[in-house]
C-alpha cells in the first residue's frame, strides 16, 4: 500500500508540474525504496552531474525546462548504476527497490518504453534450468533470441543512437550466457565440452561487443570466457599427453614382449638341440 501510494504520489507531482505549462524539457520522478538519507543520488547526462536530495520518503524529482533532443544518461546511487535515456517530452517516473531480495527497477509514463527496451525488459534472458539444454538447442534459442530483439527495435523505429545505446548495455547479457552455458550444462552432462562451432559462435559475438561498448561486465564476462578457453585447452593437452605416454608405454610392452619373443625364438632350439662336446663320466 505504501509503494502504491509513493507511485501515486509521483505521478500526481509530474501532473502538476506538467501543468506549469512546458513547451519542452524533461520531468523525471524518483521513489527509491530502501534509500539511505545520507547517499547521495547523482543523474548525469551530456557531461554533467545533476545532485538531486531525496527527502524522507525517499522521493525526488528533476525537471529541466532546457533540455532538449535527446540524450543516454545514468543514474548512480551508492554502488547501484542505472542506465536511462532522456527524450525530450517523454517525462517519466522510475521506481527503484533496493531490497536485494527484491532488486529491480521499473518505469511509467510516456519515457518509460524507452527505459525498458534500454535495460533489456523485453531481450530473453536465461534461467539457470534452460542450461539443461542441449548445446544444439541452446544456441538455437540464443540466435533466436538477438534476431528477435534486433527485429523489436527495428518494428520500433527508433533512431540509430539510441539503437546503439541499447546493444551496448544489453549485448553484454546475451554474451554473459553464451560463456555461462558450457560450465553450466556440466551440471547436466559432466562429459560435455563445447564444441568448435560453438566456440566460434561465441568469440565472434564477443568481437561484435567488443566494437559497440566498453561494458565493464562484459569486460568481467570476457575474462571469464577466456579463462575457460585456456584451461579448455590446458586440460585438451594434459589429456593429449597422458594419452601419448599410455601411448608410449604400451608400445613399449609390444617392443619388450617381442623382443623376449625373439630371443625365445632364436636360442630354445639352439638350447634343445645342444649335444655337449665331452660326455660326462660318471663318479666310480
Amino acid at each position: 500500500m505504501i509503494i502504491v501510494k509513493k507511485i501515486v504520489l509521483g505521478f500526481c507531482a509530474i501532473i502538476i508540474v506538467c501543468s506549469c505549462a512546458k513547451d519542452s524539457g524533461i520531468v523525471i520522478e524518483f521513489i527509491i525504496e530502501g534509500h539511505h538519507p545520507s547517499t547521495p543520488l547523482t543523474l548525469s547526462y551530456s557531461g554533467n552531474n545533476h545532485i538531486i536530495t531525496l527527502d524522507e520518503l525517499g522521493t525526488a524529482s528533476f525537471f529541466n525546462r532546457k533540455f532538449s533532443g535527446e540524450s543516454p544518461a545514468i543514474l548512480q546511487f551508492g554502488k547501484f548504476m542505472l542506465p536511462m535515456y532522456l527524450k525530450e517530452n517523454h517525462d517519466f517516473q522510475v521506481y527503484i527497490n533496493l531490497d536485494s531480495t527484491n532488486f529491480g527497477a521499473e518505469f511509467y509514463g510516456k519515457g518509460a518504453l524507452l527505459n525498458e527496451i534500454l535495460n533489456g525488459k523485453y531481450l530473453k534472458t536465461f534461467s539457470e534450468s534452460e542450461y539443461i539444454y542441449s548445446e544444439a538447442t541452446f544456441l538455437r534459442i540464443m540466435k533466436r533470441s538477438e534476431n528477435n530483439y534486433m527485429d523489436s527495435l527495428e518494428i520500433l523505429n527508433l533512431n540509430e543512437d539510441f539503437i546503439n545505446e541499447v546493444l551496448k548495455n544489453n549485448y553484454h547479457k546475451l554474451f554473459a550466457s553464451l560463456a555461462a552455458y558450457p560450465e553450466k550444462h556440466k551440471k547436466y552432462d559432466e562429459s560435455y565440452s563445447p564444441s568448435e562451432e560453438y566456440i566460434n559462435f561465441t568469440n565472434d559475438f564477443l568481437s561484435s561487443c567488443e566494437d559497440i561498448t566498453t561494458d565493464l561486465y562484459l569486460k568481467k564476462d570476457a575474462l571469464k570466457w577466456s579463462n575457460f578457453l585456456a584451461n579448455m585447452q590446458q586440460q585438451k593437452e594434459e589429456e593429449f599427453a597422458k594419452a601419448e605416454e599410455a601411448k608410449r608405454r604400451r608400445q613399449l610392452k609390444r617392443d619388450s614382449n617381442n623382443m623376449r619373443r625373439i630371443k625365445r625364438d632364436t636360442f630354445l632350439p639352439i638350447i634343445n638341440n645342444y649335444t655337449p662336446l665331452i660326455t660326462p663320466v660318471k663318479a666310480q
